[in-house]
């Protein structure tokens, strides 16, 4: 055989090899750079398109006890609240102490799940107020717990809290379209002012 021809042949049949690998190079990159553009997005970093944003939002995973909706979270809290009153009428501080930190976490989460849901800004303004008054409270209870004690007044501020919270739930379901959403006739806010002062 000629040695020019085989040369050639050599040179062909690389060609039919590297090309390929480098097609599945260029995927392999590819790919990998898919995956750390999502892992950025789930680390808290912003996405260059907002639209992504909102789909990951919507997707987003916690950890595996997070309530999926502001419905199943309020009643979570309230669940929650009930144990810690048993836990005090008990005398089991410990309990409670221990309780606290998972409590205040389902109650950060509250606006969000209330943001993912049809509710109107008045009433997710509500939500987010009455959260963090209730997470204030949580700070008092941590206070009286490291001093060994507890007053039940804070368990009961936690619970006419909660109430609150819980009339808000019929303003997050989903309706069919055309279908107004339900009002209360008084906002929670006048409610609360009225509960106090008669």
């Amino acid at each position: 055989m000629n040695p020019i021809f085989l040369t050639t042949l050599q040179q062909q049949c690389r060609g039919f090899v590297v090309i390929p690998l480098l097609l599945l190079a260029l995927i392999l990159v590819i790919l990998s750079g898919c995956e750390n553009a999502n892992s950025a997005s789930s680390n808290g970093e912003s996405s260059p398109h907002p639209k992504e944003d909102e789909h990951d939002h919507e997707h987003s995973h916690g950890p595996a006890y997070k309530p999926k909706n502001f419905k199943k979270a309020v009643h979570e809290i309230d669940h929650r609240l009930e144990h810690m009153r048993e836990d005090i009428e008990h005398d089991h501080l410990d309990h409670v102490a221990d309780e606290l930190p998972k409590l205040k976490e389902f109650i950060n989460w509250l606006p969000e799940l209330a943001g993912d849901t049809d509710m109107q800004e008045q009433e997710w303004n509500e939500v987010k107020s009455i959260s963090q008054e209730m997470l204030v409270i949580c700070e008092s209870v941590a206070l009286e717990l490291s001093a060994g004690n507890l007053d039940p007044k804070y368990l009961l501020e936690l619970e006419s809290k909660m109430k609150l919270q819980l009339e808000l739930i019929p303003l997050t379901l989903e309706q069919p379209a055309g279908v107004p959403v339900p009002r209360p006739r008084t906002s929670v806010v006048k409610r609360t002012l009225i509960h106090f002062y008669t």
